[in-house]
């Protein structure tokens, strides 16, 4: 009987994105909605201690508010705690739903494979078939944690921080609005590129696998007819290409954070210009 090839090659992020909800997350939605709980506390939380700044600096500093010295230092500390808690909860319940995740895909993709006909096996080597379960599940497990957690926390962060920002001085949001769109765009296109290399990485150590699969098999035979050198470079070759892939993944990668400081310094300068210049003109406090 032959059973339908699973696709290898289908490993885009879009992809992945829509078999991971459609298969996947939903099963989880009672853990997830709680982790989205959590993550609120967590993002409000953070907005909050933003939020406390100015009155820490008005009734304490230049008010010199007696009372205020014991209130909000004990306000920061609650929410701080509070915080804390709601972190702790969402990292483990995240955990356990990408955890639970790849295990599930582990499991249907080993099914999957021992369905198959032997003309598969006959056109995917076995170093291919153990790095795309190995090196494939890998990137899919920082692909899950990446999504349901960072992306997730990290855009309620940044909602809740906006709307402080609108409560104390929209002209600073607006600036915030600009700034955000441009930091994001770099960032695609890098994660695109390095997704491209690392689509190539895997195949690279799935021939690195299949050919020292090959030569520990037939070791015997190699040093009859005395090939050791002839491997030792095949073998060199691979790892050599392996490496210039890990290189040039890791350059790229690496463009981000100096990219990410030039934009955040060039929205901190702005905001101390338009926040000075109001101060200045009498028109908010510090």
């Amino acid at each position: 009987m032959n059973y339908k090839k699973p696709n290898l090659n289908k490993s885009s992020t879009k992809y992945l994105l829509k078999r991971l909800i459609k298969n996947y997350v939903k099963k989880h939605f009672k853990k997830l909605f709680l982790a989205l709980f959590c993550m609120i506390i967590v993002s409000a939380s953070t907005a909050i201690h933003a939020w406390m700044m100015q009155p820490v600096l008005d009734d304490i500093f230049l008010n010199k508010n007696a009372s205020m010295l014991f209130i909000l230092p004990i306000a920061v500390l609650l929410i701080s705690i509070t915080k804390g808690f709601a972190s702790y909860f969402q990292s483990i319940l995240m955990n356990f739903i990408g955890f639970r995740i790849v295990a599930d895909v582990q499991s249907e993709m080993f099914a999957s494979i021992m369905r198959c006909d032997l003309s598969f096996f006959n056109d995917n080597n076995s170093g291919t078939l153990v790095s795309r379960f190995i090196a494939d599940v890998g990137s899919l497990t920082r692909g899950v944690h990446s999504v349901l957690t960072n992306i997730i926390k990290d855009f309620l962060t940044i909602l809740f921080l906006i709307s402080v920002m609108f409560y104390h001085d929209w002209k600073l949001a607006i600036l915030a609005f600009i700034v955000f769109p441009i930091s994001i765009v770099p960032i695609i296109k890098i994660g695109k590129r390095i997704r491209k290399i690392s689509t190539q990485t895997q195949v690279g150590f799935g021939e690195l696998t299949s050919k020292l699969n090959q030569v520990f098999t037939g070791i015997k035979t190699i040093k009859s007819f005395n090939n050791q050198e002839l491997e030792k470079n095949d073998v060199s070759l691979s790892i050599e290409k392996i490496f210039n892939l890990t290189f040039k993944s890791n350059k790229i990668s690496s463009i981000a954070r100096p990219l990410m400081e030039t934009l955040g310094g060039l929205a901190i300068a702005g905001i101390i210009f338009v926040g000075g210049s109001q101060v200045i003109e009498g028109t908010t406090t510090p």
